[in-house]
């Protein structure tokens, strides 16, 4: 895993934010940080993250995490195994079943969009994940910094990873699930978190971020 501070000033406050497969911080630098520093953490093409960090995390008295689509397992994975002090915990468009027929993606599109993947497809991936023209120009322009081999070979990681077992007893105490999510369907992620964390629907894509203008209304 890859870190990166979006804001890191004297501010006694963390937001710890998982961000999703292929993506970097330039699709959220529109977010403002306000009274509180925001780490990203990115690039799960490795489950191990720097000690280093993980010790700068431990030394906020509040941290909240906010995980989006594989972040969410990720985020999960990272705070069963490093025992980080979380105040809150939102999920966004994902669960903790990622490759699942009814409680994620299906095994076969997960595994074909890998197979098939080139840079046109990866494109109109992008394009169903933030649905809308208004939305794409708006990615487009802050699209992720990153090579197309280190995105494909991310996923390829992140499929394997996901086999491994994680702890279901979940960080989350609420998920966030976009009515017209393309990738993680909103019945899936209503299938998933019934009875497992509050429930907010939201009319929004996959990619919900240009509905927020700070981090902190996530928050809410």
């Amino acid at each position: 895993m890859k870190y990166k501070w979006i804001n890191n000033q004297n501010n006694s406050n963390l937001i710890l934010f998982f961000n999703g497969w292929g993506c970097d911080e330039h699709q959220v630098k529109h977010l403002k940080a306000g009274q509180q520093n925001v780490l990203m953490i990115y690039d799960y093409t490795c489950l191990h993250l720097d000690e280093k960090v993980l010790n700068e995390i431990n030394n906020y008295p509040e941290v909240s995490i906010i995980a989006w689509s594989f972040g969410v397992w990720m985020a999960q994975y990272i705070s069963k195994n490093c025992d980080l002090n979380i105040n809150k915990a939102i999920a966004i468009n994902g669960t903790l079943q990622p490759v699942h027929d009814k409680f994620g993606i299906s095994k076969s599109i997960v595994q074909g969009t890998y197979e098939h993947l080139s840079e046109r497809n990866l494109m109109k991936f992008q394009r169903r994940m933030v649905g809308g023209n208004e939305a794409w120009k708006q990615f487009e322009a802050n699209k992720p910094q990153r090579t197309f081999e280190n995105q494909k070979e991310e996923l390829g990681a992140v499929i394997q990873h996901f086999d491994l077992m994680v702890d279901e007893s979940s960080i989350y105490n609420k998920a966030i699930i976009g009515t017209t999510d393309l990738i993680f369907t909103c019945d899936n992620q209503k299938s998933y978190w019934k009875d497992k964390a509050e429930m907010k629907e939201i009319n929004s894509p996959h990619f919900c971020f240009y509905r927020w203008n700070a981090w902190s209304e996530i928050l809410i």
